[in-house]
């Protein structure tokens, strides 16, 4: 089995228990999940067996006996608790809680990785970053709280502004040259970004809250100030990477007619293609 240590490798908790039966595998060949689910008091491994297949979510009850079976104690114990909390909770807020929460936790080396890691999923997750970051090429840009939240309304209090501006520096995304000069660098130059991948969490949390967005400009701005299409139709879904392929030809066509300098607003352009029916489930007989 896996050192209890090897827990704080691991921010998802069906992975870690998946790696930890795979290892006592490796070293007893008959082990299997029935055997595994006889120790934690099952007679049936079905649950077992769904949980880690990502059939069914893993509930603290069969948490705690998975923990006892691995022996976590102390640090390791409640880190894996936590990152079971934090894989079935939806709460964008109580999701980066227990992000810090498991930053502390893990031993002292991986901590600075950690900070940097909760930048990037915020950076991901909130739609504000990109906004401020794009905004640098306004031609009467400010990097000033109070000019930041009047070009992007008072729904996002001064105290967020200064944590995402803070976010961008402490990232490379905004830099200051040697005489005082604000300097945006350009995401490909940014190598930080490259070496994390976005959780899934943080897309969904972007897209959710730049869909709201686009509702509230139906209601405030005018049919001049917006371009909204939308239409509904039948498809195959064998057609969907020709969609793909459709649509990420027109975002290149609009950014080719993005400026770098002297804009005057900034806009967002997205684009959603979805199935509106229920996936159809195949009967077998």
């Amino acid at each position: 089995m896996l050192s209890a240590q090897t827990v704080f490798n691991f921010d998802d908790p069906v992975a870690f228990l998946n790696a930890q039966f795979r290892e006592r595998q490796k070293k007893d060949p008959k082990f299997s999940l029935r055997a595994w689910a006889r120790q934690m008091g099952y007679q049936n491994p079905s649950l077992l067996f769904q949980v880690l297949k990502g059939e069914r979510r893993l509930k603290m009850d069969l948490a705690s006996k998975c923990a006892a079976s691995l022996n976590l104690k102390g640090k390791s114990l409640r880190y894996f608790e936590i990152i079971v909390l934090n894989h079935s909770c939806e709460s964008a807020a109580e999701r980066r809680m227990f992000k810090a929460m498991l930053a502390k936790l893990r031993p002292r080396q991986r901590r600075v990785a950690d900070a940097l890691s909760l930048d990037v999923f915020a950076l991901a997750a909130d739609w504000y970053h990109w906004a401020i970051w794009t905004m640098a090429e306004l031609s009467d840009f400010k990097l000033d709280v109070n000019w930041i939240q009047s070009r992007l309304g008072d729904d996002l209090d001064k105290k967020t502004i200064k944590q995402a501006i803070d976010r961008l520096f402490r990232l490379g995304l905004f830099i200051r040259e040697p005489n005082g000069t604000l300097k945006r660098t350009e995401p490909d130059e940014n190598h930080l970004l490259a070496n994390y991948s976005m959780p899934s969490e943080a897309v969904r949390n972007y897209h959710s809250q730049m869909i709201e967005r686009a509702r509230a400009s139906v209601e405030l701005q005018t049919i001049e100030e917006r371009v909204l299409r939308g239409s509904t139709l039948a498809f195959h879904k064998n057609d969907l990477p020709k969609v793909a392929a459709i649509l990420a030809e027109a975002h290149d066509k609009v950014m080719e007619l993005a400026v770098t300098a002297d804009a005057d607003e900034v806009y967002q352009f997205n684009s959603q293609f979805f199935r509106l029916t229920k996936k159809k489930v195949e009967r077998t007989h």
